[in-house]
């Protein structure tokens, strides 16, 4: 898990649209809750051979604001299937990327 301090000033549709934007620019926003402060991505498949995704390995991430809507708190999920079977864990290098991406957007300005 990430946490990005929400800069002040920005309602609550502010940062829900911002979140919303950044997101949908390299993922599919699945669910959205404006009231809860939730976003949803779905799951994609981030690994590919030769241009052909690769359905072994997905991620996704949710979005939650929380604190008041202070702070923005992301989570991944991966899953790696091994036949009927599937490691479950997170993607750091995607996560990080996210988080900084969200943080020049949402976060405090120095």
């Amino acid at each position: 898990m990430r946490s990005v301090e929400v800069r002040d000033g920005l309602t609550h549709p502010q940062a829900m649209r911002l979140l919303q934007d950044a997101l949908s620019q390299r993922y599919v926003v699945d669910v959205v809750d404006p009231r809860a402060g939730f976003v949803m991505t779905t799951w994609q498949a981030s690994v590919s051979h030769d241009g052909v995704p690769d359905l072994r390995y997905r991620t996704r991430f949710t979005a939650r604001f929380v604190d008041d809507w202070r702070s923005l708190q992301l989570r991944s999920e991966a899953r790696w299937a091994r036949g009927d079977e599937a490691d479950i864990g997170y993607d750091s290098a995607q996560l990080d990327s996210l988080a900084a991406d969200l943080r020049a957007r949402l976060g405090k300005k120095a």
